[in-house]
């Protein structure tokens, strides 16, 4: 507390909780001047500790105190709310879970003459009569779980209630009372003389005996209502629930709390009404209407109830219909490992249409947002991928193509009821089936190799054979964002990359940059030797394209290219920097007066910083340096290239040649795939640059004349 000072800090309204405080570190707030204090759960002070620490103005001008929690007795264990009459300008008191009595009650009614809201929770008061003193002014009260043991406490409370007419804000839940008889101020309370202002109210308990009569007159009697909460009703009363439902929908603008599952977890019957009760009143657009505290407390329940009851199928379905929902997926806060463990266990217990189609959609959304962690403890189940690709080969595989998946699928295959002739389904629950296992696997190594040993890469070779990858159709929207490019410059430029992983790169990159230039433009031109290497893919033929991966297939019958030999000791310590910021492009350049260059394949082989184009033959090299040198430094280029000799298209063994019978047509479309995209790329990296650096001028002419006098503007 001596942290804070008046010369520092405007304190106005402190919130101190369950703090380990003294008198002497309160002892500050004499320097303040205080318009709200809560000073809540505090076990080594009192109330006559905390009023002698304030300031004569926070004293004179207090408006709202909140002491739950905290001691109102002193040393002699006497109530000390006498001192409570100094602060005359109190309308709010929340003296919930303290020693308050009914007579502390009557010094608070005498004493407070602008006190409006008060809140008695859980605190020792028997009788509410001194509150009718206040009548006039007293608008909210709160009074949650009083100590009320016989019935003629209980009844002279609802004669008291209905008194006191100001009221807007009105709490009399309580636990629910074993044999509760109705009472007969439920008829006065019930009428629309009683409490004409009131907007809120939780009856949650029923401590007064009330029928669903009572409940539907007292709505309507009372229209200003904007909440009313009638929850845990006894056993007897179970008729209820699905009237109150009734009732909910008949008065939409009344939010229904329901805790009647908390009480009955054991009562199949109870949890299946609640579970529909819970989906009716989270659905659509009725949702986005609950307060997001209630709808954390609906998920937690639905989440419980198919923990208790994992065996009753519509139970079940019930809970999946209110958790597939936006609003419930995206607004509610609960565990997301529970909630997918959960769903797991039904997909595999279930075999429902339905079920599926709503399981992997809560899925796909939940996954991303777990943490690695719990991706891997999500994994480690074999059978939840199992089930997934399953969905995958059900919509995508025909019977023909099981003989060619292999043993590793034989586990779950005879399961799948697939068919003999026509095209894949392409559908909602493979959509988010396929988006699923995306987000589960997503930079998580045990979920990947859990993929790839129950088959995943088998299946999607199939579901991806012949020609599909080059009939892709462009994406309508923007699947993806990225920070940074520099990932893929690591992916395209490694040693071991490929052609088809320089497709997916490139489409990859090309998807989001011509949807939005503006933004990733910009991102691209950080990353040089991608950009580069996007460059060079533009200057090359098809043909030099594929020959990479044709040299590849030699790997095993003859070693390495001689070049890697020749790499310089340091850029081989820095191959995994390719993509920095702000670097300069001429360092991955490399000519014949600063490397050895023994003939190397006429192909582009990325590899590390110093050699990146190395393996280009000398006119692509000159070439290509167009694209990112000065004019002196192309002609310097040109001038050393030219002493480079003739190099060869494969290595110069008698395999390498005789193996080199150019690639096949698929090779071929893939090379003009990436052609393709990379052009579109490079075209709207021309475009948009100049745009970008004329505003970016514009915008510093701008900030130039903003600098001056008002008179030079």
């Amino acid at each position: 507390m001596s942290l804070f000072n008046a010369d520092s800090v405007d304190l106005m309204s402190p919130v101190i909780k369950e703090a380990n405080v003294s008198p002497s570190s309160l002892k500050v707030l004499k320097e303040f001047r205080l318009y709200s204090l809560s000073a809540m759960n505090l076990t080594k002070v009192n109330l006559n500790t905390i009023i002698s620490c304030l300031g004569e103005w926070t004293v004179q001008n207090l408006m709202c105190l909140n002491i739950s929690g905290t001691s109102i007795l002193c040393e002699t264990h006497l109530p000390i709310l006498v001192a409570l009459g100094r602060f005359k300008n109190l309308s709010v008191l929340n003296a919930s879970r303290t020693e308050l009595n009914t007579q502390s009650l009557q010094i608070i009614a005498d004493d407070l003459l602008n006190l409006r809201y008060l809140n008695i929770s859980r605190t020792r008061v028997t009788d509410i009569t001194p509150l009718l003193n206040i009548r006039d002014r007293l608008n909210g009260l709160i009074m949650h779980r009083l100590q009320l043991e016989t019935t003629e406490d209980m009844a002279k409370l609802l004669y008291t209630v209905v008194e006191l007419n100001q009221l807007r804000i009105l709490d009399i839940s309580d636990k629910p009372r074993n044999a509760v008889g109705r009472y007969d101020a439920v008829d006065k309370f019930c009428s629309p003389e009683a409490l004409p202002f009131l907007e809120h109210i939780d009856l949650s308990g029923n401590q007064f005996g009330l029928k669903l009569s009572d409940a539907r007159a007292f709505l309507e009697n009372h229209p200003r209502l904007t909440y009313a909460g009638f929850a845990s009703w006894l056993s007897s009363h179970e008729d209820e629930l699905e009237g109150i439902y009734r009732l909910s929908q008949q008065y939409p603008h009344i939010t229904a709390v329901l805790r009647v599952m908390r009480l009955h977890l054991r009562r199949m019957e109870m949890i299946l009404a609640g579970t529909a009760v819970i989906y009716n009143l989270t659905r659509s657009e009725q949702s986005n209407q609950l307060p997001i505290d209630l709808l954390n407390r609906a998920v937690r329940m639905t989440l419980t109830a198919m923990e208790k009851f994992p065996d009753n199928r519509q139970l079940q379905k019930n809970c999946f219909l209110t958790l597939c929902s936006d609003t419930v997926l995206y607004r509610a806060t609960f565990n997301c490992i529970q909630c997918c463990e959960l769903v797991f266990n039904n997909l595999l217990s279930f075999d429902d249409i339905h079920m599926k189609r709503m399981g992997v959609a809560i899925i796909s959304i939940l996954a991303a947002e777990i943490s690695t962690s719990g991706l891997s403890d999500l994994a480690k189940d074999p059978r939840r991928i199992e089930c997934f690709l399953s969905y995958v080969a059900d919509k995508c595989l025909l019977v023909s193509d099981v003989p060619d998946l292999g043993s590793a699928l034989r586990s779950y295959m005879p399961q799948l009821r697939l068919r003999t002739v026509g095209a894949p389904i392409f559908d909602t629950t493979l959509r988010f089936t396929l988006s699923a296992l995306w987000n589960l696997t997503d930079e998580c190594p045990e979920a990947c190799l859990r993929f790839v040993r129950q088959g995943g890469l088998i299946i999607y070779e199939k579901v991806l054979k012949g020609q599909a990858v080059c009939n892709w159709q462009p994406p309508h929207s923007e699947m993806v964002a990225y920070r940074s490019f520099e990932p893929f410059g690591l992916l395209v430029l490694h040693p071991e990359s490929r052609l088809e992983i320089h497709l997916w790169a490139v489409w990859a990159i090309h998807h989001i940059l011509t949807r939005k230039e503006t933004r990733y433009v910009p991102v691209l031109c950080e990353c040089q030797p991608l950009l580069s290497f996007l460059r060079l893919v533009v200057s090359f033929d098809e043909g030099v394209l594929c020959a990479h991966n044709l040299q590849r297939q030699l790997s095993d019958q003859e070693p390495r290219s001689i070049n890697t030999d020749f790499h310089d000791n340091d850029n081989v310590q820095n191959n995994n920097n390719y993509c920095v910021k702000n670097s300069d492009p001429m360092k991955y350049l490399t000519t014949s007066s600063n490397v050895i260059r023994p003939q190397p394949p006429s192909v582009y082989s990325p590899s590390t910083d110093s050699d990146i184009f190395s393996e280009v033959p000398a006119l692509c090299e000159a070439a290509a340096g167009d694209c990112f040198m000065s004019e002196s430094q192309q002609t310097q280029s040109s001038r050393q290239s030219s002493t480079v000799t003739h190099v060869e298209p494969v290595g110069q063994s008698a395999e390498g040649v005789a193996a080199f019978v150019g690639p096949d047509e698929s090779q071929l479309a893939c090379a003009r795939l990436i052609r393709k995209m990379a052009s579109e790329i490079l075209a709207s990296v021309d475009r948009t640059l100049p745009t970008l650096q004329s505003t970016s001028i514009h915008n510093y002419n701008n900030n130039r004349h903003c600098d001056l006098p008002a008179s030079h503007c």
